[in-house]
Protein backbone atom coordinates (compact mmCIF):
# COMPACT_ATOMS: atom_id res chain seq x y z
CA UNK A 1 0.00 0.00 0.00
CA UNK A 2 2.93 2.52 0.85
CA UNK A 3 4.36 2.30 -2.92
CA UNK A 4 0.97 2.43 -4.33
CA UNK A 5 0.15 5.76 -2.36
CA UNK A 6 3.70 7.23 -3.32
CA UNK A 7 3.43 5.99 -6.71
CA UNK A 8 -0.12 7.99 -6.40
CA UNK A 9 1.95 11.14 -4.67
CA UNK A 10 4.17 11.22 -7.66
CA UNK A 11 1.32 10.96 -10.37
CA UNK A 12 -0.10 14.04 -8.99
CA UNK A 13 2.88 16.28 -7.77
CA UNK A 14 1.98 16.38 -3.94
CA UNK A 15 5.32 16.65 -2.45
CA UNK A 16 8.72 18.25 -2.93
CA UNK A 17 11.77 18.24 -1.81
CA UNK A 18 11.93 21.29 1.49
CA UNK A 19 8.56 21.59 1.18
CA UNK A 20 5.91 22.04 4.72
CA UNK A 21 3.64 19.37 4.95
CA UNK A 22 0.90 20.40 7.66
CA UNK A 23 -0.52 17.03 7.96
CA UNK A 24 -4.70 16.99 10.04
CA UNK A 25 -4.47 14.53 12.59
CA UNK A 26 -7.47 13.85 14.28
CA UNK A 27 -6.47 10.48 15.86
CA UNK A 28 -9.00 8.75 13.57
CA UNK A 29 -7.73 5.74 11.72
CA UNK A 30 -7.39 8.04 8.28
CA UNK A 31 -5.34 10.90 10.21
CA UNK A 32 -3.01 8.14 12.32
CA UNK A 33 -2.27 6.34 8.87
CA UNK A 34 -1.73 9.37 6.80
CA UNK A 35 0.91 10.39 9.42
CA UNK A 36 2.39 7.39 9.50
CA UNK A 37 2.93 6.79 5.91
CA UNK A 38 4.12 10.52 5.48
CA UNK A 39 6.65 9.95 8.15
CA UNK A 40 7.72 6.56 6.17
CA UNK A 41 8.22 8.77 3.23
CA UNK A 42 10.42 11.14 4.64
CA UNK A 43 13.38 8.48 4.85
CA UNK A 44 13.44 8.97 0.67
CA UNK A 45 12.01 13.10 0.58
CA UNK A 46 13.54 15.70 2.36
CA UNK A 47 10.63 17.70 3.55
CA UNK A 48 9.09 18.91 7.32
CA UNK A 49 5.66 17.73 9.15
CA UNK A 50 3.68 19.82 11.55
CA UNK A 51 1.02 18.32 13.18
CA UNK A 52 -2.68 19.90 13.85
CA UNK A 53 -5.53 18.76 16.12
CA UNK A 54 -8.64 20.41 16.33
CA UNK A 55 -10.29 19.54 19.36
CA UNK A 56 -14.28 20.16 17.97
CA UNK A 57 -15.63 20.36 22.05
CA UNK A 58 -18.17 18.69 21.32
CA UNK A 59 -17.70 15.26 23.34
CA UNK A 60 -16.10 16.38 26.17
CA UNK A 61 -13.84 14.31 28.03
CA UNK A 62 -13.62 11.87 24.49
CA UNK A 63 -12.29 14.82 22.65
CA UNK A 64 -9.54 15.69 25.69
CA UNK A 65 -8.52 11.73 25.30
CA UNK A 66 -8.24 12.34 21.52
CA UNK A 67 -6.04 15.37 21.58
CA UNK A 68 -3.90 13.69 24.04
CA UNK A 69 -3.50 10.68 21.79
CA UNK A 70 -2.46 13.02 19.17
CA UNK A 71 0.47 14.55 21.40
CA UNK A 72 2.12 11.06 22.48
CA UNK A 73 2.09 10.02 19.01
CA UNK A 74 3.60 13.32 17.50
CA UNK A 75 5.80 12.99 20.57
CA UNK A 76 6.57 9.50 19.86
CA UNK A 77 7.24 9.80 15.52
CA UNK A 78 9.43 13.15 16.57
CA UNK A 79 7.16 15.88 14.69
CA UNK A 80 5.66 19.07 15.44
CA UNK A 81 2.39 19.10 17.44
CA UNK A 82 -0.22 22.07 17.15
CA UNK A 83 -3.52 21.63 18.84
CA UNK A 84 -6.24 23.95 18.80
CA UNK A 85 -9.76 24.45 20.30
CA UNK A 86 -13.01 25.50 18.28
CA UNK A 87 -16.21 25.40 19.96
CA UNK A 88 -18.23 24.33 16.61
CA UNK A 89 -21.67 24.03 17.62
CA UNK A 90 -21.29 27.81 18.98
CA UNK A 91 -19.54 28.67 15.50
CA UNK A 92 -22.15 26.71 13.85
CA UNK A 93 -25.13 28.57 15.18
CA UNK A 94 -23.50 31.84 14.81
CA UNK A 95 -23.22 31.22 11.12
CA UNK A 96 -26.52 29.78 10.16
CA UNK A 97 -24.92 26.34 9.35
CA UNK A 98 -24.31 22.42 10.12
CA UNK A 99 -22.23 21.60 12.66
CA UNK A 100 -20.59 19.74 9.71
CA UNK A 101 -19.60 22.68 7.72
CA UNK A 102 -18.79 24.85 10.53
CA UNK A 103 -16.29 22.52 11.72
CA UNK A 104 -14.94 22.00 8.00
CA UNK A 105 -14.39 25.93 7.73
CA UNK A 106 -12.45 26.41 11.08
CA UNK A 107 -10.08 23.16 10.47
CA UNK A 108 -9.17 24.61 6.87
CA UNK A 109 -9.11 28.02 8.74
CA UNK A 110 -6.38 26.66 10.59
CA UNK A 111 -4.42 24.65 9.00
CA UNK A 112 -4.17 27.83 6.30
CA UNK A 113 -2.88 29.71 9.29
CA UNK A 114 -0.73 27.30 10.78
CA UNK A 115 1.08 26.87 6.71
CA UNK A 116 1.27 30.69 6.44
CA UNK A 117 2.93 30.92 10.06
CA UNK A 118 5.24 28.37 9.40
CA UNK A 119 6.88 28.81 5.86
CA UNK A 120 5.90 32.29 4.95
CA UNK A 121 6.77 32.72 1.44
CA UNK A 122 8.09 29.07 0.76
CA UNK A 123 6.31 26.32 -0.29
CA UNK A 124 3.66 24.21 1.39
CA UNK A 125 1.15 21.63 1.83
CA UNK A 126 -1.89 21.01 3.44
CA UNK A 127 -2.62 17.08 3.72
CA UNK A 128 -5.55 15.69 4.34
CA UNK A 129 -6.29 12.55 5.20
CA UNK A 130 -9.49 11.35 2.72
CA UNK A 131 -9.46 7.73 0.96
CA UNK A 132 -11.59 6.19 -1.53
CA UNK A 133 -14.44 5.21 0.33
CA UNK A 134 -14.84 9.06 1.21
CA UNK A 135 -14.61 10.01 -2.31
CA UNK A 136 -17.31 7.70 -3.23
CA UNK A 137 -19.69 9.05 0.00
CA UNK A 138 -18.98 13.02 -1.09
CA UNK A 139 -20.04 11.67 -5.29
CA UNK A 140 -22.97 10.16 -3.93
CA UNK A 141 -24.19 13.20 -1.87
CA UNK A 142 -23.43 15.54 -4.78
CA UNK A 143 -25.26 13.59 -6.87
CA UNK A 144 -28.29 13.51 -4.38
CA UNK A 145 -27.77 17.61 -3.82
CA UNK A 146 -28.35 17.73 -7.64
CA UNK A 147 -25.23 18.70 -8.27
CA UNK A 148 -23.27 19.09 -11.94
CA UNK A 149 -20.61 17.39 -13.50
CA UNK A 150 -18.39 19.41 -11.44
CA UNK A 151 -19.69 17.66 -8.18
CA UNK A 152 -19.87 14.31 -9.31
CA UNK A 153 -15.93 14.59 -9.99
CA UNK A 154 -15.26 14.39 -6.69
CA UNK A 155 -12.17 15.50 -4.63
CA UNK A 156 -9.46 16.47 -6.56
CA UNK A 157 -6.10 14.66 -5.36
CA UNK A 158 -4.86 17.94 -5.41
CA UNK A 159 -6.51 21.69 -5.26
CA UNK A 160 -4.60 24.81 -4.67
CA UNK A 161 -2.09 23.59 -1.77
CA UNK A 162 -4.26 20.87 -0.28
CA UNK A 163 -3.28 17.14 -1.15
CA UNK A 164 -5.21 13.98 -0.47
CA UNK A 165 -2.66 11.21 -0.64
CA UNK A 166 -4.94 7.84 0.41
CA UNK A 167 -7.67 8.97 -2.57
CA UNK A 168 -6.41 6.02 -3.83
CA UNK A 169 -7.07 3.71 -0.72
CA UNK A 170 -9.86 2.14 0.55
CA UNK A 171 -10.80 2.31 4.16
CA UNK A 172 -10.13 -1.74 4.93
CA UNK A 173 -6.16 -0.96 3.36
CA UNK A 174 -6.10 2.07 5.93
CA UNK A 175 -6.99 -0.33 8.88
CA UNK A 176 -5.37 -3.31 7.74
CA UNK A 177 -2.23 -1.54 7.47
CA UNK A 178 -2.69 -0.19 10.83
CA UNK A 179 -3.20 -3.22 12.18
CA UNK A 180 0.13 -4.53 10.66
CA UNK A 181 2.05 -1.89 12.27
CA UNK A 182 0.91 -2.08 15.55
CA UNK A 183 -0.71 1.13 15.56
CA UNK A 184 -3.54 1.89 17.42
CA UNK A 185 -5.93 4.82 16.98
CA UNK A 186 -9.07 7.09 18.44
CA UNK A 187 -12.81 6.05 16.99
CA UNK A 188 -15.03 9.24 17.20
CA UNK A 189 -18.35 8.31 18.61
CA UNK A 190 -19.87 10.76 16.29
CA UNK A 191 -19.13 8.69 13.41
CA UNK A 192 -21.90 6.17 14.26
CA UNK A 193 -24.64 8.67 14.51
CA UNK A 194 -26.78 7.79 11.77
CA UNK A 195 -28.74 11.70 12.12
CA UNK A 196 -25.55 12.54 10.27
CA UNK A 197 -26.15 12.01 5.76
CA UNK A 198 -22.63 10.99 5.22
CA UNK A 199 -22.69 8.36 8.06
CA UNK A 200 -25.87 6.57 6.86
CA UNK A 201 -24.14 6.39 3.82
CA UNK A 202 -20.69 5.22 4.99
CA UNK A 203 -22.99 2.55 7.82
CA UNK A 204 -25.71 2.05 6.23
CA UNK A 205 -26.35 2.85 2.32
CA UNK A 206 -22.95 1.29 0.98
CA UNK A 207 -22.92 -1.91 3.07
CA UNK A 208 -26.12 -2.34 1.38
CA UNK A 209 -24.79 -1.75 -2.00
CA UNK A 210 -21.68 -3.85 -1.74
CA UNK A 211 -23.20 -6.91 -0.21
CA UNK A 212 -26.64 -6.94 -2.61
CA UNK A 213 -25.27 -5.06 -6.18
CA UNK A 214 -21.83 -5.09 -6.03
CA UNK A 215 -18.57 -5.46 -3.76
CA UNK A 216 -16.80 -3.20 -5.57
CA UNK A 217 -19.25 -0.29 -5.88
CA UNK A 218 -17.16 2.14 -4.61
CA UNK A 219 -13.92 1.65 -6.52
CA UNK A 220 -16.66 1.81 -9.61
CA UNK A 221 -18.35 5.23 -8.61
CA UNK A 222 -14.54 6.48 -7.82
CA UNK A 223 -13.11 5.11 -11.57
CA UNK A 224 -16.35 6.73 -13.24
CA UNK A 225 -15.26 10.11 -10.94
CA UNK A 226 -11.90 9.93 -12.67
CA UNK A 227 -13.50 9.51 -16.42
CA UNK A 228 -15.79 12.26 -15.51
CA UNK A 229 -13.27 14.51 -13.87
CA UNK A 230 -11.27 14.09 -17.32
CA UNK A 231 -14.31 14.91 -19.75
CA UNK A 232 -14.76 17.91 -17.09
CA UNK A 233 -11.23 19.64 -17.98
CA UNK A 234 -11.57 19.47 -21.33
CA UNK A 235 -15.29 20.93 -21.12
CA UNK A 236 -13.40 23.50 -18.85
CA UNK A 237 -11.14 24.71 -21.05
CA UNK A 238 -13.39 24.66 -24.25
CA UNK A 239 -15.76 27.12 -21.87
CA UNK A 240 -13.22 29.13 -20.89
CA UNK A 241 -12.18 29.85 -24.42
CA UNK A 242 -16.23 30.29 -25.47
CA UNK A 243 -16.61 33.13 -22.13
CA UNK A 244 -13.47 35.09 -23.11
CA UNK A 245 -15.93 35.83 -26.33
CA UNK A 246 -19.35 36.35 -25.15
CA UNK A 247 -18.62 37.78 -21.84
CA UNK A 248 -18.07 41.81 -21.08
CA UNK A 249 -17.24 42.89 -17.98
CA UNK A 250 -18.14 46.41 -17.09
CA UNK A 251 -16.16 48.59 -13.91
CA UNK A 252 -19.14 47.42 -11.86
CA UNK A 253 -18.31 43.89 -11.92
CA UNK A 254 -21.94 42.97 -13.79
CA UNK A 255 -21.18 40.35 -16.80
CA UNK A 256 -22.48 41.56 -19.74
CA UNK A 257 -23.28 38.60 -22.10
CA UNK A 258 -24.03 38.96 -25.68
CA UNK A 259 -26.97 36.55 -26.56
CA UNK A 260 -25.67 36.11 -30.22
CA UNK A 261 -22.34 34.92 -29.37
CA UNK A 262 -23.80 32.91 -26.26
CA UNK A 263 -26.26 31.08 -28.10
CA UNK A 264 -23.36 29.63 -30.60
CA UNK A 265 -22.52 27.29 -28.01
CA UNK A 266 -23.73 24.00 -27.43
CA UNK A 267 -25.52 23.60 -24.07
CA UNK A 268 -22.82 22.02 -21.99
CA UNK A 269 -20.58 24.94 -22.92
CA UNK A 270 -23.33 27.60 -21.92
CA UNK A 271 -23.87 25.89 -18.42
CA UNK A 272 -20.34 26.52 -17.92
CA UNK A 273 -20.23 29.86 -18.58
CA UNK A 274 -23.13 30.86 -16.15
CA UNK A 275 -21.18 28.60 -14.03
CA UNK A 276 -17.60 30.79 -14.22
CA UNK A 277 -19.16 33.88 -13.97
CA UNK A 278 -20.90 33.13 -10.97
CA UNK A 279 -17.71 31.85 -9.43
CA UNK A 280 -16.67 35.45 -10.40
CA UNK A 281 -19.22 36.98 -8.49
CA UNK A 282 -19.61 35.09 -5.67
CA UNK A 283 -16.09 33.36 -5.02
CA UNK A 284 -17.70 29.89 -4.56
CA UNK A 285 -20.40 27.71 -6.13
CA UNK A 286 -21.18 25.68 -3.38
CA UNK A 287 -25.06 26.30 -2.73
CA UNK A 288 -25.30 26.91 -6.69
CA UNK A 289 -27.24 24.14 -8.04
CA UNK A 290 -28.77 22.74 -11.35
CA UNK A 291 -32.04 24.94 -11.13
CA UNK A 292 -30.18 28.22 -10.95
CA UNK A 293 -28.10 27.61 -14.20
CA UNK A 294 -31.06 26.39 -15.54
CA UNK A 295 -32.70 29.98 -14.34
CA UNK A 296 -30.26 31.54 -16.17
CA UNK A 297 -30.30 29.79 -19.36
CA UNK A 298 -34.11 30.61 -19.62
CA UNK A 299 -33.65 34.13 -20.22
CA UNK A 300 -32.06 33.56 -23.38
CA UNK A 301 -35.47 33.11 -24.64
CA UNK A 302 -37.85 35.45 -22.11
CA UNK A 303 -38.60 38.43 -23.05
CA UNK A 304 -36.83 42.05 -22.30
CA UNK A 305 -36.89 42.58 -18.29
CA UNK A 306 -37.17 39.00 -17.12
CA UNK A 307 -35.21 38.62 -13.95
CA UNK A 308 -33.71 35.67 -11.96
CA UNK A 309 -32.33 35.62 -8.27
CA UNK A 310 -29.83 33.38 -7.82
CA UNK A 311 -27.83 31.71 -4.58
CA UNK A 312 -25.43 34.39 -3.13
CA UNK A 313 -27.50 38.19 -3.76
CA UNK A 314 -26.75 37.58 -7.45
CA UNK A 315 -29.66 38.82 -9.94
CA UNK A 316 -29.63 38.26 -13.89
CA UNK A 317 -31.84 40.27 -16.05
CA UNK A 318 -32.60 39.90 -19.44
CA UNK A 319 -31.46 42.72 -21.72
CA UNK A 320 -32.33 43.91 -25.47
CA UNK A 321 -29.67 41.11 -26.57
CA UNK A 322 -27.36 40.47 -23.33
CA UNK A 323 -28.23 38.92 -19.87
CA UNK A 324 -26.79 40.90 -17.40
CA UNK A 325 -25.43 39.26 -14.35
CA UNK A 326 -24.15 41.06 -11.18
CA UNK A 327 -24.53 41.11 -7.79
CA UNK A 328 -28.11 42.51 -6.53
CA UNK A 329 -26.70 45.67 -4.42
CA UNK A 330 -24.89 46.64 -7.77
CA UNK A 331 -28.21 46.20 -9.77
CA UNK A 332 -30.46 48.09 -7.17
CA UNK A 333 -27.87 51.28 -7.42
CA UNK A 334 -27.75 51.31 -11.45
CA UNK A 335 -29.19 54.38 -12.56
CA UNK A 336 -30.63 55.06 -15.79
CA UNK A 337 -30.05 58.21 -17.78
CA UNK A 338 -33.43 59.11 -20.14
CA UNK A 339 -31.55 60.62 -23.06
CA UNK A 340 -32.49 60.57 -26.57
CA UNK A 341 -30.63 60.60 -30.19
CA UNK A 342 -31.87 61.81 -33.07
CA UNK A 343 -31.44 59.95 -36.52
CA UNK A 344 -30.88 62.33 -39.21
CA UNK A 345 -31.25 60.55 -42.68
CA UNK A 346 -30.77 63.43 -45.33
CA UNK A 347 -29.32 62.67 -48.79
CA UNK A 348 -27.07 65.08 -48.97
CA UNK A 349 -25.26 64.93 -45.78
CA UNK A 350 -25.15 60.83 -45.83
CA UNK A 351 -22.04 58.72 -46.77
CA UNK A 352 -22.50 56.77 -50.12
CA UNK A 353 -21.30 52.82 -49.45
CA UNK A 354 -22.41 50.29 -52.22
CA UNK A 355 -25.77 51.57 -52.64
CA UNK A 356 -27.17 52.74 -49.86
CA UNK A 357 -27.26 55.96 -47.65
CA UNK A 358 -25.63 55.03 -43.74
CA UNK A 359 -25.71 57.00 -40.99
CA UNK A 360 -24.63 56.11 -37.74
CA UNK A 361 -25.49 56.99 -34.21
CA UNK A 362 -24.08 55.62 -30.67
CA UNK A 363 -26.01 55.75 -27.60
CA UNK A 364 -27.61 54.13 -24.62
CA UNK A 365 -23.91 52.02 -25.17
CA UNK A 366 -24.80 50.42 -28.20
CA UNK A 367 -24.40 51.14 -31.80
CA UNK A 368 -27.69 51.68 -34.01
CA UNK A 369 -27.39 51.96 -38.13
CA UNK A 370 -30.05 53.17 -39.77
CA UNK A 371 -29.51 53.10 -43.64
CA UNK A 372 -31.42 52.31 -47.08
CA UNK A 373 -31.87 49.02 -48.25
CA UNK A 374 -32.54 47.38 -50.97
CA UNK A 375 -35.79 45.26 -51.69
CA UNK A 376 -33.88 41.91 -52.52
CA UNK A 377 -32.21 42.20 -49.51
CA UNK A 378 -35.28 42.01 -46.93
CA UNK A 379 -35.30 38.67 -46.99
CA UNK A 380 -32.24 38.36 -44.80
CA UNK A 381 -33.74 41.11 -42.31
CA UNK A 382 -37.03 40.06 -41.66
CA UNK A 383 -37.61 37.51 -38.30
CA UNK A 384 -34.46 39.64 -36.85
CA UNK A 385 -35.42 40.86 -33.61
CA UNK A 386 -32.85 43.65 -33.55
CA UNK A 387 -32.90 44.49 -37.19
CA UNK A 388 -36.09 46.38 -38.27
CA UNK A 389 -37.52 47.58 -41.99
CA UNK A 390 -39.70 50.82 -41.68
CA UNK A 391 -41.42 52.50 -45.18
CA UNK A 392 -39.54 55.88 -44.75
CA UNK A 393 -42.26 57.68 -46.66
CA UNK A 394 -44.40 57.13 -43.58
CA UNK A 395 -42.15 59.11 -40.96
CA UNK A 396 -43.41 62.59 -40.41
CA UNK A 397 -40.23 64.03 -37.93
CA UNK A 398 -37.20 63.32 -37.42
CA UNK A 399 -36.35 59.89 -35.75
CA UNK A 400 -35.18 59.38 -32.35
CA UNK A 401 -33.50 56.57 -30.20
CA UNK A 402 -34.73 57.27 -26.76
CA UNK A 403 -36.87 56.12 -23.56
CA UNK A 404 -40.61 56.19 -23.03
CA UNK A 405 -42.13 60.14 -22.84
CA UNK A 406 -45.29 61.16 -21.66
CA UNK A 407 -47.78 61.03 -24.53
CA UNK A 408 -46.05 57.93 -26.32
CA UNK A 409 -48.06 55.74 -28.27
CA UNK A 410 -47.63 52.71 -30.88
CA UNK A 411 -50.04 51.77 -34.12
CA UNK A 412 -51.26 48.13 -33.31
CA UNK A 413 -53.61 47.19 -36.17
CA UNK A 414 -53.66 47.84 -39.82
CA UNK A 415 -56.51 49.60 -39.38
CA UNK A 416 -55.02 52.35 -37.24
CA UNK A 417 -55.45 51.42 -33.75
CA UNK A 418 -53.33 52.69 -31.40
CA UNK A 419 -52.54 52.08 -27.63
CA UNK A 420 -50.72 54.01 -24.81
CA UNK A 421 -47.33 52.78 -24.45
CA UNK A 422 -48.15 52.59 -20.52
CA UNK A 423 -51.13 50.11 -21.63
CA UNK A 424 -48.77 48.21 -23.75
CA UNK A 425 -46.47 47.39 -21.02
CA UNK A 426 -48.94 46.67 -19.07
CA UNK A 427 -50.56 43.85 -21.46
CA UNK A 428 -47.26 42.66 -21.99
CA UNK A 429 -46.41 42.33 -18.06
CA UNK A 430 -42.58 45.10 -18.46
CA UNK A 431 -41.45 44.76 -15.20
CA UNK A 432 -42.44 48.33 -14.00
CA UNK A 433 -38.41 49.28 -12.92
CA UNK A 434 -37.61 48.27 -16.22
CA UNK A 435 -40.30 50.46 -18.65
CA UNK A 436 -38.26 53.88 -17.92
CA UNK A 437 -35.23 51.67 -19.43
CA UNK A 438 -36.45 49.98 -22.82
CA UNK A 439 -35.25 51.64 -25.73
CA UNK A 440 -37.84 53.14 -28.19
CA UNK A 441 -37.37 54.19 -32.05
CA UNK A 442 -40.21 57.21 -32.18
CA UNK A 443 -41.61 59.62 -34.05
CA UNK A 444 -42.32 62.16 -32.23
CA UNK A 445 -44.79 60.46 -29.82
CA UNK A 446 -45.51 58.08 -31.98
CA UNK A 447 -43.27 54.85 -31.49
CA UNK A 448 -42.04 53.26 -34.37
CA UNK A 449 -40.81 49.98 -32.72
CA UNK A 450 -39.95 49.19 -29.03
CA UNK A 451 -36.97 47.67 -29.10
CA UNK A 452 -37.03 43.81 -28.34
CA UNK A 453 -40.75 43.60 -27.93
CA UNK A 454 -42.94 44.61 -31.05
CA UNK A 455 -42.34 47.26 -33.96
CA UNK A 456 -45.81 49.36 -35.11
CA UNK A 457 -48.27 48.46 -37.71
CA UNK A 458 -48.37 52.24 -38.90
CA UNK A 459 -44.53 51.90 -40.35
CA UNK A 460 -44.38 48.75 -42.21
CA UNK A 461 -43.47 48.37 -45.43
CA UNK A 462 -46.15 48.02 -48.32
CA UNK A 463 -46.48 46.64 -52.09
CA UNK A 464 -46.12 50.62 -53.02
CA UNK A 465 -43.49 51.22 -50.33
CA UNK A 466 -40.88 53.15 -52.63
CA UNK A 467 -37.80 54.10 -49.91
CA UNK A 468 -36.96 50.72 -47.32
CA UNK A 469 -35.27 52.16 -44.22
CA UNK A 470 -33.29 49.47 -42.05
CA UNK A 471 -33.18 50.13 -38.40
CA UNK A 472 -30.27 47.65 -36.96
CA UNK A 473 -29.04 47.63 -33.38
CA UNK A 474 -26.21 45.92 -31.97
Amino acid sequence: MLDRIHQFMIKNNMIASQDTIVVGVSGGADSVCLLRILKELQENIDFFIIVVHINHCIRGYESDMDQEFVRVLCEKLEVEFKPFAVDVKKMAEQDKISVEEAGRKARYRIFEEVLSQSVGGSAGKIAVAHHMDDQGETILMNVFRGSGIKGVCGMQPVRDNIIRPLLCVRRCEIEHYLQTKGQPFRTDSTNLDNDYTRNRLRNVVFPYLEENVNQHCVENICGMAQMISEAESYINRQAIVAKSKCDNINEDNTHTINISLFSENDIIIKKYIIRKVIDELAGKLKDVYKIHIESILALENKQVGSQVDVAYGIVAKRGYNEIMIQNKSNHEKYTYKNESKDIVIEEKTTVFIQDSYYVKEESFMRFHEAEFCKLDELKEIIGNDYTKVFDYDKIKFTLQFRTRQTGDYIQIDKNGGNKKLKDFFIDSKVPRDYRDRVLLLADGNCILWIVGFRMSEGYKIENMTKKFLQVKIY
